[in-house]
């Protein structure tokens, strides 16, 4: 008869036993974790009683005849892993121009309003007026040098004049305005304050039988008797005369 040998266990391999190891230590540390968090999730106690003054005072310190109240945690709401997608950079933002110029800024100027004039009552009429027309007529009457501007002897010229036949020479005024012949205006000519022509209208007038030497000639503008305007004198020295 042939003896039989026992069978020997085989060993287990070598890679089952570090798995085995690791699933035990990651337990124990799954334990230690919920060691840390039970603690902090205890229920509270708090005492409540009146003080002297009858407030109602809510204390975590004990005190003699308070009500003790425990208060239940919240429940625990296990955390969820939540796998977010990697940030991606955002890449920085490039012209569109690189390099290009920068526009120069433009000011805008508020454009002026034109002033509305304000409305005119609504009782009175706006149609203008029309300005009254002015008289450039003076009364006579009224003014010492009527309505005359200016009186000048135009000839002879002060200075030296040589007298035509029989000592005649011409005496001439300008006059503005005209004479005013309806307000009874007259010329009157004097020659050194002597009256030589009187009661005239006319502008021109001719004297005769004048005698050699210095003289004064004044035209004056006669009303009614009286001397309202005279030219200012002409002095002349008469040659060829009487």
């Amino acid at each position: 008869m042939s003896h039989m040998q026992p069978r020997l266990p085989k060993p287990r391999p070598k890679t089952l036993r570090i798995h085995l190891f690791n699933r035990v230590k990651a337990a124990a540390s799954i334990l230690s974790v919920l060691a840390c968090i039970v603690p902090s999730v205890q229920a509270e106690t708090i005492y409540k009683y009146t003080n002297s003054q009858g407030d109602t005072v809510f204390t975590d310190q004990p005190t003699q005849g308070a009500q003790k109240i425990i208060i239940d945690p919240p429940p625990v709401i296990p955390l969820t892993p939540i796998n977010l997608p990697p940030s991606t950079p955002i890449p920085p933002a490039t012209s569109a121009i690189p390099n290009a110029p920068l526009a120069p800024s433009i000011q805008i100027h508020p454009t002026p309003q034109a002033e509305t004039p304000a409305p005119a009552p609504a009782n009175i009429p706006m149609t203008p007026s029309a300005p009254a027309p002015v008289s450039t007529q003076v009364d006579p009457q009224l003014t010492p040098n009527g309505h005359y501007q200016s009186l000048a002897i135009t000839e002879p010229l002060s200075g030296p004049v040589v007298a035509r036949e029989g000592g005649t020479i011409f005496v001439q005024v300008k006059l503005t305005p005209a004479l005013d012949i309806g307000a009874g205006d007259r010329m009157r000519i004097l020659i050194d304050g002597d009256t030589r022509i009187d009661d005239s209208t006319g502008q021109r007038f001719l004297l005769n039988d004048m005698r050699n030497g210095p003289h004064s000639i004044i035209a004056v503008i006669m009303r009614h008797g009286q001397n309202i305007f005279q030219s200012n004198p002409v002095n002349i020295t008469l040659a060829g005369g009487r």
